[in-house]
């Protein structure tokens, strides 16, 4: 399904259970695992004790989770990069042919996802190609049901399109859930259209819900989350206008508090994951 996917290493618990899950779910792509020293923004009072430290840390990450990989019976490329953290992973991807990035977000249970850090926020916007994160451990196996959801945007259709595409390659069921305001008539037949082409059988849940937490609740009953960043381009914009219709982004509530593993898809131009 991803060719080639990038796993950025860290040193925290919850990257070692990432490292084995990718690899249950896709164990027949390439993959790269990028370690990153970043040291802000006041490089000038970084003393050489403190850059020591940080690469001594990325080392570790880096070979940690290569042998994790390597359990998995998977041969990583290896690569330790030092500048900001959005900038390398960016060029990283670019340079390498990238498919999908790969991350944790250990955020702490007790805020429930208000907000995401900055430098993932930042990742979020500056990394074009599909993302998967997870906060919380997942079942080592393939997911046998997926998720999508839907609000009508034109980054939201390219959701559903890798969702569709990722539930036929994994055999899993497919559900759609739609969240936006057009009616069923103005949506079910193109979804159902490019349901038929990609050769995906799929369920449409149009029960109008606008609390994420309910719709958290939902997703939580699915083994794998796909959906938009949350963004609108300018077509989306033009359209929505025209319509009269509200700029909601609910993606991004979903994304906050989707309890399973979650693929983001499209861009976040104008947006934040911050409340």
């Amino acid at each position: 399904m991803f060719q080639k996917i990038l796993i950025l290493a860290d040193n925290y618990q919850l990257t070692e259970i990432l490292f084995r899950y990718t690899p249950h779910v896709f164990p027949s792509s390439e993959y790269h695992v990028l370690s990153t020293i970043d040291f802000g923004y006041d490089i000038i009072s970084v003393t050489p004790y403190v850059e020591d430290t940080l690469e001594e840390s990325a080392l570790r990450a880096m070979l940690h989770c290569a042998s994790v990989l390597e359990e998995a019976g998977i041969d990583s490329r290896r690569t330790i990069k030092k500048g900001n953290f959005q900038a390398v992973v960016d060029k990283y991807v670019r340079e390498n042919g990238i498919d999908l990035v790969v991350i944790e977000t250990y955020i702490d249970e007790e805020k429930k996802k208000s907000h995401f850090s900055e430098h993932l926020e930042g990742l979020f916007r500056a990394v074009k190609i599909p993302i998967l994160f997870m906060d919380r451990p997942a079942d080592l196996k393939k997911p046998e049901s997926v998720c999508i959801l839907y609000s009508g945007t034109e980054y939201s259709d390219d959701a559903v399109s890798l969702g569709m595409r990722l539930s036929k390659w994994l055999g899993a069921s497919c559900t759609i859930l739609y969240v936006g305001t057009l009616k069923s008539h103005q949506v079910f037949p193109h979804l159902e259209r490019k349901a038929k082409r990609i050769g995906a059988r799929v369920e449409i849940d149009s029960v109008g819900r606008t609390s994420a937490r309910e719709l958290a609740e939902i997703i939580g009953s699915y083994d794998l989350f796909v959906t938009s960043r949350g963004g609108q381009s300018w077509k989306d914009k033009v359209m929505m206008a025209f319509k009269g219709l509200p700029l909601k982004n609910i993606e991004i509530g979903a994304i906050m508090y989707a309890p399973i593993p979650t693929i983001l898809v499209g861009e976040t131009s104008g947006v934040s994951y911050g409340y």
